[in-house]
């Protein structure tokens, strides 16, 4: 027996129909936009349950954009009158698919912080730092036409000259659009290894354990070992590098705090759930309640504790906005019954039981 909710074949199609609008809207890759062909195809409910999807969102432009790919011919979503206080009503029903209009573009971006750190020594290579805090997202355009966007509360530190191209992930995450410029590899050190890419785009996560994930979504990337670091210098010193492993588009590389490594392939889900965090949104599929709260708790200063650790067995499925702590305790209630009370500094999460014994 399993806590997971089982969508009902209606409830599938709607599940189905919001994923994909929010990877509509940050743009499909090549097979994503054949599977998704294939699956409008299949049946006018799901055209049906696309666009109305897309209503919900509020991202009625993707229709237009989906054209180009599938002919909807006459096929437009049905006038509603759902109003978006009904909200909770419809995550209930796509069991714990909360549906939030996503923000605009740069209503998602935070300020970008730069600090420039100079030294007396003319070999080192001014830096410039920039940083997210707790929820808040940045994208930041490099000199040569590079971007960085960072996830909630990181840190990186770019530095660029006549040879190179060096950044420091000193913690969080970052997703990397490199320009290519064979003269000038494009390293992004991360704990104790570099990231090594020409053009190409590239996810990197540093969470402790493990160490790093390198997410490889267009091109290639070489994994190097660390150079010898001064510990007196926030800049690593001048020493070869070796090549441990390389990974192409589509394969993940997961490196332990111990050094050792694996790369194996994702399927397109995999990779569009580890990228959702760039439209604002988490996805979950069948994973551990302990699981989703501590990938929840990076987004927000609040903290959650479990009343009972039993409950963190429960599989949880489903799209949250990283913003919506409120809708995310509230999916919990509505589908598992769970209870959430203050106490302290934290939000506690419980069985009915629990807080009723309080």
């Amino acid at each position: 027996m399993t806590n997971l909710l089982k969508f009902p074949n209606r409830r599938r199609i709607k599940e189905k129909a919001v994923i994909s609008v929010v990877r509509m809207d940050r743009e499909l890759n090549a097979q994503e936009s054949r599977d998704l062909q294939q699956w409008l195809s299949e049946s006018p409910r799901h055209r049906e349950a696309f666009a109305e999807a897309a209503r919900l969102w509020n991202r009625m432009d993707v229709l237009s954009r989906l054209s180009k790919i599938f002919p909807l011919g006459d096929f437009m979503p049905r006038a509603s009158g759902l109003r978006w206080q009904q909200l909770a009503a419809v995550a209930s029903a796509l069991a714990l698919i909360v549906i939030i209009p996503l923000l605009p573009e740069d209503a998602k971006r935070g300020p970008q912080t730069t600090e420039w750190l100079v030294t007396g020594n003319p070999d080192t290579i001014p830096t410039s730092a920039y940083r997210t805090v707790i929820g808040e997202q940045s994208l930041v355009s490099l000199s040569d036409g590079s971007q960085i966007r960072l996830n909630t509360d990181s840190l990186v530190e770019v530095s660029y000259n006549a040879n190179s191209r060096r950044v420091h992930l000193i913690r969080g995450e970052a997703q990397f659009k490199v320009t290519k410029d064979a003269s000038r590899p494009f390293d992004v050190w991360a704990g104790s290894h570099i990231v090594r890419a020409v053009g190409t785009s590239f996810n990197v996560r540093v969470s402790g354990v493990p160490d790093i994930e390198v997410m490889v979504t267009r091109g290639q990337i070489r994994l190097l070992n660390q150079y010898a670091h001064d510990p007196d210098s926030a800049q690593p010193a001048r020493a070869p590098a070796i090549a441990l492993t390389g990974a192409v588009a589509g394969q993940l590389v997961t490196v332990t705090s111990g050094g050792e490594f694996r790369v194996r392939y994702l399927g397109n889900d995999e990779v569009a759930d580890r990228t959702a965090w760039q439209s604002g949104t988490l996805v979950f599929r069948s994973k551990p309640l302990r699981t989703v709260i501590k990938e929840f708790s990076r987004y927000t200063s609040q903290r959650f504790v479990l009343n009972d650790e039993s409950i963190g067995d429960i599989a949880v499925g489903g799209l949250f906005r990283t913003s919506d702590v409120d809708g995310f305790l509230m999916a919990l209630h509505e589908n598992f019954g769970l209870k959430t009370w203050v106490h302290g500094d934290a939000i506690m999460i419980g069985r009915g039981t629990d807080i009723d014994a309080r």
